[in-house]
């Protein structure tokens, strides 16, 4: 998948880079003192949730002298993550396999459509080399 899409895995390591600096932001107020968890199970991104957190660590982050990258680095690789994996997943088609793809029910029996899958060429690979 990575050599056939690799905006898909991008995207994916993007939006889990977005939830550790949430999580991050998350533990770093909780350790000041701030309640923050029945927030968190309100959802993420609602007005609850992040939205609130990240003005309070910014405020926060002032007085204790915080860097305050984290949140900006939060939402850029929510967004960039989130682009990535609908483009790459509006990208992404079948594997050429031989086999042309309907999307009509195979027609015939379980042996002829199985003799039909065998005796279409399949590309050589290394390994099968």
């Amino acid at each position: 998948m990575a050599t056939h899409d690799p905006a898909v895995i991008a995207g994916w390591i993007l939006i889990g880079s977005s939830s550790v600096l949430y999580i991050h932001v998350e533990l770093k107020m909780v350790k000041a003192g701030h309640k923050t968890p029945f927030e968190v199970l309100s959802g993420p991104l609602s007005s609850k949730g992040a939205i609130r957190t990240f003005t309070r660590y910014l405020r926060v982050c002032i007085e204790r002298c915080w860097p305050p990258w984290p949140v900006y680095l939060f939402l850029q690789c929510l967004v960039a993550g989130t682009g990535l994996l609908v483009f790459g997943l509006l990208r992404l088609q079948p594997l050429k396999t031989g086999v042309p793809f309907t999307w009509a029910a195979p027609q015939g029996s379980a042996e002829e459509r199985a003799a039909q899958i065998s005796s279409a060429k399949r590309p050589r690979t290394k390994a099968s080399i």
